[in-house]
């Protein structure tokens, strides 16, 4: 079952949060399923994307940066392809997470969590 992993982004450092999504990626895949990281997840193929218009919003190497809405249209699409959504520890913190949950609670997805010590998913928070 291809399952979405969905946590906190913003506000963490670039190595935290792979951490976390490396760890619970690790985690699904340890219970026969596919995992699906919004770290892999591509934004738009426009330089110009979501209200840039005007900035230059180019980062070393030639890299461009999105909004966030810009991301989390991306995120949403993949994850609704998924059959299931598994909620980093960090999730209740995340602006994108606690609005992944929702999609995926409306759209009759089976939510899980990953417990604090990410050693095991459950059914409840």
């Amino acid at each position: 079952m291809k399952k979405y992993v969905s946590g906190k982004i913003n506000g963490l450092s670039e190595e935290e949060y792979h951490d976390a999504f490396e760890r619970g990626c690790e985690l699904v895949a340890s219970k026969g399923d596919e995992p699906l990281s919004p770290l892999s997840i591509q934004a738009c193929w426009t330089e110009d994307c979501n209200g840039f218009q005007g900035v230059d919003n180019r980062l070393s190497g030639g890299k461009y940066f999105h909004a966030w809405s810009c991301y989390l249209k991306h995120d949403i699409i993949a994850m609704l392809k998924c059959e299931g959504i598994v909620m980093l520890p960090n999730w209740t913190t995340s602006r994108g997470g606690k609005f992944e949950k929702y999609v995926a609670e409306q759209c009759d997805m089976r939510v899980e969590f990953i417990s604090h010590d990410y050693k095991e998913i459950r059914d409840y928070a």
